[in-house]
């Protein structure tokens, strides 16, 4: 009909809309709005005709959010475009199954509609408490600890094992503390101030039904991989420490030894400690605690790196 023959035309013609005054760009990608498919795309995205940021895998995120621009498999592309391992999708099930919440990733939500994107935890294991700024004697056995945090609260500073979100996880883990010789390791319990305080036995938590399994041994030949800074005199500045992630400080022979990180492998470590570098801390380089002691890199399996002697010793 000739409507039809009016429509197909009409599609077919093309129409010069930079003649007719249609210009305007606000994402300056190069296509005037009236044509944008994508009228927001950041300044430095490629884009294609329809004024799209380009998506080269087809894993739909964007090249320029894309942090695997090419991915071999991208219908396994996570959230930031990287190809998903089995480890990855192991540990993402974990997360879907857990019923302990102690893999959970929590929100707090802001009344003004933000949110604040982090992990909180009920519970933590101490196996230490000091004095704020003094060194425990027996630092290269809590050093050697893959998972040894510690708080500063009331003028102490408590080192704890583990950040659990169930009374179950953390006994297990206060039992294995124990059978490795770890002397009257404490279940602590965050309160609604957000200060840990020992667990009353017999609380409410504790009356929750959970069953907790017999837990094996720690592994006396359980390796930690950390990042020694530097070995200084003087503890340096409260602002220089406030910047080093993961910070343990360990006192011997009158020098005190910055620690940062706790690492399974030597690799890991080893990316680590070239972060510090980058930060300022030349002199960084790996150590490794295995049983409670501070060994050679050598001892564990790891072999000498001719290329950069500093990395390790």
């Amino acid at each position: 009909t000739d409507r039809e023959e009016f429509e197909r035309r009409k599609k077919d013609e093309y129409i010069d809309y930079a003649a007719l005054g249609y210009t305007e760009d606000q994402d300056g990608d190069g296509v005037i709005d009236l044509l944008d498919k994508c009228p927001q795309t950041p300044r430095d995205a490629e884009v294609d005709s329809l004024g799209c940021a380009i998506d080269s895998d087809g894993d739909g995120i964007p090249d320029y959010l894309d942090e695997e621009v090419n991915s071999e498999f991208p219908e396994f592309a996570n959230e930031r475009g990287v190809e998903m391992s089995d480890q990855m999708i192991y540990e993402s099930y974990l997360r879907y199954i857990d019923s302990t919440m102690e893999l959970t990733e929590v929100v707090e939500r802001q009344f003004s509609g933000s949110s604040i994107r982090k992990k909180t935890y009920r519970y933590r294991v101490q196996v230490g408490e000091h004095e704020i700024g003094d060194t425990p004697e027996d630092m290269s056995n809590l050093l050697s600890l893959p998972d040894l945090g510690k708080l500063d609260q009331d003028g102490k500073t408590l080192y704890t094992a583990g950040k659990f979100n169930s009374v179950a996880a953390a006994n297990r883990r206060k039992s294995e503390l124990a059978a490795a010789g770890y002397s009257n390791p404490i279940i602590l319990e965050r309160n609604s101030r957000g200060k840990y305080v020992p667990l009353v036995e017999g609380g409410i938590a504790l009356q929750s039904n959970e069953s907790v399994e017999p837990s094996a041994p720690v592994d006396p030949n359980e390796v930690v991989f950390r990042v020694q800074l530097g070995a200084f005199k003087s503890k340096p500045t409260a602002s220089k420490i406030n910047e080093i992630p993961n910070l343990f400080v360990e006192e011997a022979g009158g020098y005190y030894r910055y620690m940062s990180g706790s690492f399974k492998t030597f690799e890991e470590a080893a990316s680590h400690k070239v972060k510090m570098s980058v930060n300022g801390y030349k002199g960084a380089f790996v150590v490794a605690y295995k049983g409670g002691k501070k060994v050679s890199l050598k001892s564990v399996g790891v072999q000498s790196i001719s290329s950069d002697p500093i990395i390790g010793q």
